[in-house]
């Protein structure tokens, strides 16, 4: 049995991994999907001090409240930045990093660093909308942005989830808080795969490319000795669109062979 943490990404809740974590506990592994300090249903504790760090001790505390040990880390979109800032803290606790679709940062880099440009429109809006540190759900996405969106989810297929109604908004914090590596030479040696997701069509592909790189290039997958990489043709919310795709790549890990039922 394997034990899994599985963290969301930003303004999302721990619900959105509902499907996969059902398939993993199926075939008996322990499963956790905490919601991060500040978002979700836990946007109401939510302060202008609220940042990465208080979000990684939270969930470094579920660690030692449950002796969590050999742990399989997965990190979907922002939540990459969450389980590398947590793998530097506690690294001999993780067996291994898994990033979905995820933000890899270097030692010293926040979330405004990967992405400039889309970190400063979340600036203006905080300020606009939310006293200067809360950001509304939704008014971080330019206009173009989701009209792509938009267009990406008519050609890929539309897919309902119950965890809509967990998306909140979230304290700009946590965009601007760089990683501070504790231990960064034993978390270096923690194996860690990358699952881009591409899009299933044509036009999900050229559009979800050319996004990221507009973007920035640092949204693009990391590489590196201990670093292998696995594809998945769909979109960014993989978990509810492909969920058993996702459950059999997060198991390799754990079994090498992975056996969904």
């Amino acid at each position: 049995m394997a034990t899994y943490v599985l963290v969301h990404g930003g303004f999302d809740s721990g619900r959105r991994w509902i499907p996969v974590a059902t398939l993993l506990r199926q075939v008996g592994h322990r499963v956790y999907t905490p919601t991060l300090l500040g978002i979700g249903e836990r946007a109401h504790l939510a302060s202008s001090e609220t940042g990465l760090y208080a979000q990684v001790q939270d969930v470094i505390e579920l660690f030692h409240t449950n002796d969590l040990r050999d742990v399989i880390l997965v990190g979907h979109s922002y939540g990459g930045m969450v389980i590398t800032a947590i793998a530097g803290e506690i690294p001999d606790r993780i067996a291994h990093l898994i990033y979905l679709d995820a933000m890899a940062p270097h030692d010293g880099e926040a979330v405004a660093d990967i992405i400039p440009r889309l970190v400063n429109r979340m600036r203006k809006q905080a300020v606009a909308h939310g006293d200067g540190w809360w950001l509304p759900a939704g008014a971080w996405l330019p206009h173009l942005g989701k009209i792509v969106s938009r267009v990406i989810g008519f050609f890929e297929g539309h897919h309902e989830d119950p965890a809509d109604q967990n998306v909140t908004g979230a304290p700009l914090r946590m965009f601007e808080e760089p990683i501070h590596m504790t231990h960064p030479d034993l978390m270096s040696s923690i194996p860690r795969t990358y699952i881009v997701c591409t899009g299933g069509t044509l036009v999900g592909q050229l559009l979800m490319t050319g996004f990221r790189s507009a973007l920035h290039p640092r949204l693009r997958p990391p590489r590196g000795p201990n670093w292998r990489h696995r594809r998945l043709p769909t979109t960014h919310r993989a978990m509810i669109t492909m969920p058993h795709e996702v459950a059999r790549l997060l198991l390799e890990p754990a079994t090498g062979e992975p056996q969904l039922r």
